[in-house]
């Protein structure tokens, strides 16, 4: 009966079929492979509800089971932007993920995302 996380598809823009990807989940339900059957119907009304051809996702590299949960997804590695965002007095680089509708199988990434990158 309580909300323990979110997920959203945003900065959708339609002429280039691509969106972003962003979720959040409660330090209490980590590791439980939650967020992963949370975003795995999403990203699928994603790409086939909107007819999308790209997701992206952004994730701060110190967030190791986050990168871990979006290569389980199928996401690929783009890159790394250097001094991205600044928060709390403090900048931070970000990892760039990026998936396109013909590679996303969601039979294939049943299992629950590991604390870690593969």
């Amino acid at each position: 009966d309580r909300v323990v996380g979110a997920c959203v598809v945003f900065r959708h823009e339609e002429a280039s079929a691509r969106a972003e990807l962003g979720y959040l989940l409660g330090r209490a339900r980590w590791g439980l492979g939650f967020m992963h059957e949370a975003l795995t119907p999403v990203i699928t009304h994603a790409f086939e509800a909107w007819q999308l051809r790209r997701l992206e996702a952004e994730v701060n590299p110190r967030n190791l089971a986050s990168d871990g949960l979006l290569r389980k997804l199928g996401f690929t590695f783009e890159g790394r932007l250097r001094q991205r965002w600044a928060a709390k007095g403090q900048v931070y680089d970000t990892n760039i993920y990026g998936l396109l509708r013909g590679e996303w199988r969601p039979c294939m990434f049943s299992t629950p995302a590991e604390s870690g990158p593969p």
